[in-house]
């Protein structure tokens, strides 16, 4: 989901993630991406703000409402960093990483409805477009 609010994980065995004590190895943020699916993050080491320490080797999970979680390892944050936000494949209505006969009984519990968590495509409505994504990647499992 290109513009769609999506949330970060990163992780790094050693690298100080949060200037806050007691400097935890994860942290997690929400952040929207810009048009071309990208977010921006504050890396630098030098300020009293530090967010994110710059390393590589950071594990960053990508996760939104309705997809399944994408996972990228082996990252480098460095200062002014840009995350490319992965495509994260559509119809895990219930969350659990995997698009399965759940979420098709889910869609149908909210057939025709409007503005229904199960509209995965947004558009109102719940309808063949969202059947669609969950037939394109049933048994499709997030990483």
């Amino acid at each position: 989901p290109r513009t769609q609010l999506v949330e970060l994980t990163l992780e790094h065995p050693t690298a100080l993630l949060h200037s806050i004590p007691p400097h935890p190895t994860q942290l997690t943020l929400k952040a929207r991406p810009d048009a071309a699916g990208n977010i921006a993050l504050l890396v630098d080491n030098a300020r009293k703000n530090v967010m994110v320490t710059p390393a590589d080797g950071y594990a960053i999970t990508v996760s939104a409402t309705r997809y399944l979680t994408r996972r990228m390892t082996g990252v480098e944050l460095s200062a002014g960093a840009v995350i490319p936000v992965p495509a994260l494949l559509a119809g895990d209505l219930n969350s659990d990483n995997v698009v399965n006969s759940i979420d098709g009984s889910i869609l149908s519990d909210h057939w025709g409805r409007m503005f229904s968590n199960a509209d995965i495509n947004r558009d109102g409505k719940v309808n063949s477009l969202d059947w669609g994504y969950i037939r394109k990647n049933f048994l499709v499992f997030g990483d």
